[in-house]
């Protein structure tokens, strides 16, 4: 009975090795463990929240000083925008103001520049009766010559219409006439003479217009 009682001793101390578990190198039964302490972590968490707030704290009040800053920007910008309205406004009334006045004194100096003329078609009709046609006609043509002369005062001349080719920007055809005596597109009468100022055209003249007759061939030979 007792080789039994031996190999059972053995076995059971094999048994015994196997379920003890080996320590880590450089470790022994007196090694201690460092197990994570949750006081410690819960404060380093509530120290992040702080730095956090902090810093939202900080770019909230960044971010009203901004909108003070713009707030004032756009008062003085409202102001400005106020200023040049009411400084285009009052430049807007001088400006007519003046138009006006400038007006007004070009009318004034042509209506003194035309005096003479009205004196002297005054002094052609109350000497009517004692003077012939003749004597008449030639006073009536002065008046109208001092009459020309002041428009080129004004800067107004006339603008030549008769014999000349028909042009849209200087003549207004009233009427057209098919002759074989002037090329075609030619004014042959003037009804109402046009008047330019400076260069523009102040009233077009209204004319008569020839167009070249169907029955006659371009070098004037008629074919009939």
């Amino acid at each position: 009975m007792a080789p039994k009682s031996r190999e059972e001793g053995k076995k059971h101390e094999k048994e015994i090795k196997i379920r003890e578990k080996p320590f880590p190198e450089g470790q022994g039964k007196d090694a201690k463990v460092e197990e994570p302490c949750p006081e410690k972590d819960g404060k380093a968490k509530a120290e992040d929240v702080l730095d956090e707030l902090n810093d939202l704290k900080k770019k909230l009040e960044e971010m009203e000083q901004i909108v003070e800053q713009l707030k004032e920007e756009n008062k003085l910008l409202r102001e400005a925008g106020a200023r040049t309205a009411a400084d285009f406004y009052n430049y807007k009334n001088r400006i007519e103001r003046e138009a006006e006045q400038t007006r007004r004194r070009m009318a004034a100096s042509m209506a003194e520049s035309l005096l003479p003329v009205l004196d002297n078609f005054d002094r052609a009709l109350e000497s009517q009766d004692s003077v012939d046609a003749t004597a008449l006609k030639k006073g009536v043509e002065m008046v109208r010559s001092q009459f020309y002369g002041v428009l080129e005062q004004f800067g107004v001349q006339t603008i030549e219409a008769e014999g000349k080719i028909f042009d849209p920007l200087l003549h207004e055809a009233v009427a057209v006439e098919e002759t074989s005596e002037a090329p075609d597109g030619t004014v042959l009468e003037e009804f109402q003479r046009g008047f330019l100022i400076d260069g523009k055209v102040l009233r077009a003249s209204k004319v008569k217009v020839a167009k070249r007759s169907e029955q006659t061939s371009e070098n004037g030979v008629n074919n009939g």
